[in-house]
């Protein structure tokens, strides 16, 4: 497995972001293994990246967009939200 994860954090603003990559399986004889599913090697991987933003002590916002591909499947989320801190 390799991979990559950058987080950056100042008083206002902050950043993360990451990937993996799973270049290689196990093979193996159990009925239940992915490599016999796909039906040999194949590349996982997956990324992501977080934007985060604070006006002030309490009110603050984000973006995240993340991309997955496991077991010949590919799914992605975005979102867009408010943090707001009570204490």
């Amino acid at each position: 497995m390799l991979g990559f994860d950058y987080y950056h954090f100042t008083k206002d603003f902050w950043f993360h972001s990451w990937g993996n990559l799973m270049p290689y399986h196990l093979k193996s004889d159990d009925q239940y293994s992915y490599y016999k599913y796909k039906g040999g090697q194949w590349v996982d991987y997956s990324t992501g990246l977080i934007f985060g933003y604070r006006f002030n002590k309490s009110l603050g916002t984000f973006i995240e967009g993340k991309y997955n591909k496991y077991w010949n499947r590919r799914w992605h989320n975005f979102s867009i939200g408010i943090n707001y801190v009570i204490f």
